[in-house]
């Protein structure tokens, strides 16, 4: 089923290629699934199917609680991803990348890594779009944004989004949540230099950098680990500042990472739109090596 291509990127090759309706030969895309903590097989594949039902192979990149509560290890990922798509799978001309979660922090710092990294052009000029899913983010202290969208005084920081984002990974019971919980903050107080700074640098960088390429944004208002107000004001901040399509779907009421669970066809219609965005003026191979008339 899977196939181990490092120690945690795995590769799921598509059983069929028939389904896929572009004119770009879809064994030149690969999508890159970074999913939330601890996501068992199950839910990973139910994800990847999205992709391999329509011909599309899947790299899965495990998230880990270790890559946000030390960021160098994000680094070190970042790193390890990084060598998998310029290496083995350097055959893919097209990526597309789909984060949920923590995971998004960890797309997040591989999109910093690849521009630090000389000659990383190749790669980084491949990404076609994104999904971005629940991502952990707000406002405030290590937040997307200084202060809240809605009233200035964020009721929970950002840090503190992600913190619960991990804390909740672990599926503990609530005394033991709570403990985990004051400790993490002990911990970030005592690393600031190490561990907030950096994602504060990351979560600089996700707001003023981002990938400049068709995005599709989940959130919904009863999330307590992603900010939908937040997401939805950067939104207006990237169509503002930014030329690319980008979009956002809010639910009113939602699960962390589960709005493909509780809203299975608005969110396949979504996403339909958006690989039609991206593959519906893409030339296929053939006719993108003709030769132009002169």
């Amino acid at each position: 089923m899977f196939q181990r291509v490092s120690e945690r990127c795995r590769l799921l090759v598509a059983p069929k290629r028939d389904t896929w309706q572009w004119a770009v030969d879809p064994t030149t895309v690969l999508v890159v699934l970074m999913p939330w903590l601890n996501a068992e097989d199950k839910h990973i594949l139910r994800y990847s199917r999205l992709y391999t039902s329509q011909g599309l192979d899947v790299l899965v990149v495990k998230s880990e609680a270790n890559d946000f509560m030390w960021p160098l290890n994000s680094f070190a990922l970042a790193e390890q991803v990084y060598g998998v798509l310029k290496n083995q799978l350097s055959r893919y001309n097209h990526l597309f990348c789909h984060s949920m979660s923590v995971g998004s922090f960890n797309w997040t710092i591989l999109r910093i890594f690849m521009k630090q990294e000389e000659n990383s052009e190749n790669v980084c000029s491949k990404f076609r779009g994104q999904v971005l899913d629940s991502v952990t983010a707000g406002a405030g202290k290590g937040g997307a944004l200084e202060e809240s969208p809605v009233d200035g005084k964020p009721q929970v920081h950002a840090l503190d989004r992600m913190i619960q984002g991990v804390v909740r990974a672990q599926k503990r019971s609530p005394l033991m949540e709570w403990a985990i919980k004051s400790l993490s903050k002990a911990y970030f107080a005592a690393t600031k230099s190490k561990t907030v700074r950096i994602i504060e640098d990351s979560l600089l960088f996700f707001r003023e950098e981002p990938l400049k390429a068709p995005t599709l944004i989940f959130a919904s208002r009863n999330d307590p680990m992603c900010d939908a107000n937040v997401m939805e004001k950067l939104v207006e901040l990237w169509k503002r500042e930014h030329v690319f399509p980008v979009s956002i779907k809010v639910w009113e009421e939602s699960a962390h990472a589960q709005h493909y669970i509780h809203h299975t066809e608005e969110y396949e219609r979504l996403h339909e739109e958006l690989f039609k965005t991206i593959f519906s003026t893409m030339p296929s191979a053939k006719a993108s090596r003709a030769k132009p008339k002169l």
